[in-house]
């Protein structure tokens, strides 16, 4: 009799423990789903269907860690910005070809008043800009409709601080910038290459003309010219475009 009572105690409490464990994977999958990351998205394009068809995409996705909110959508750049205010996204999804405000304006736009807000081109288009234009307005990501596979990829790896482009995309986005770059590095003269050159060893005017031999005003004028030529608004934009270049390339 004793033995029964103890035999019973002991599968009862042992289907005590396994409620127990039940419990606590049941709280730790719902913390685990609480505390995934958080990606509050606008969607911009001007086709009506498209915006659907992505919106479901996105909101019935399973694959990917980063947790997913399509807080708004807008069908034109001006409309965008004006959700971006109200809704304060973490990520917008951005069309490059849309009437009132085309993408890399609206993008520019978001920079200047929305710094914070990651930027997602979806585009049909692989050779629309180049990669410096894409980087200073702030775009993260290049996604093309064609390969729509790729664009949970791209959300999780810019929301977690990454960038990501479109194969494709990069390979021409990085040509065209260099065609570009060795095109107007062309038309250069020897002297405007020698000035360059100090500038982006760091020289002051007044040192590039002790260098140079020349007067102060000599080279104020040839750095008004070489911005002219590289299509600079100020002489910092001109800086950041020299930065990354091989000496050799201003000097040939």
């Amino acid at each position: 009799m004793l033995s029964e009572i103890l035999l019973n105690f002991y599968y009862d409490s042992l289907a005590c423990l396994v409620i127990i464990s039940e419990i606590k994977l049941d709280i730790n999958s719902d913390m685990q789903t609480v505390n995934k990351p958080l990606a509050r998205i606008l969607l911009v394009d001007d086709d009506p269907g498209l915006l659907e068809e992505l919106r479901d995409m996105l909101v019935y996705q399973k694959a990917l860690v980063t947790k997913i909110e399509v807080v708004a959508m807008a069908e034109n750049g001006l409309e965008a910005l004006a959700l971006v205010a109200e809704h304060q996204p973490d990520l917008v999804i951005l069309d490059l070809e849309m009437p009132e405000l085309d993408g890399i304006a609206t993008a520019k736009a978001l920079r200047r008043h929305a710094p914070d807000v990651r930027i997602l081109i979806y585009s049909a288009h692989h050779d629309r800009i180049d990669l410096h234009a894409a980087l200073d307005a702030g775009i993260r990501g290049y996604v093309l409709k064609s390969h729509s596979r790729s664009l949970l990829t791209a959300i999780d790896e810019i929301m977690h601080e990454e960038l990501w482009f479109d194969p494709l995309v990069f390979h021409r986005m990085y040509a065209k910038t260099l065609y570009e770059g060795q095109t107007w590095m062309a038309s250069l003269s020897p002297r405007e290459r020698q000035v360059l050159t100090l500038m982006q060893q760091g020289l002051s005017k007044t040192a590039m003309a002790e260098t140079l031999a020349i007067g102060p005003e000599t080279i104020k004028s040839y750095l008004a010219h070489i911005r002219t030529k590289a299509g600079c608004a100020n002489l910092t934009e001109l800086k950041q475009k020299i930065a990354g270049l091989n000496p050799t390339q201003l000097s040939h």
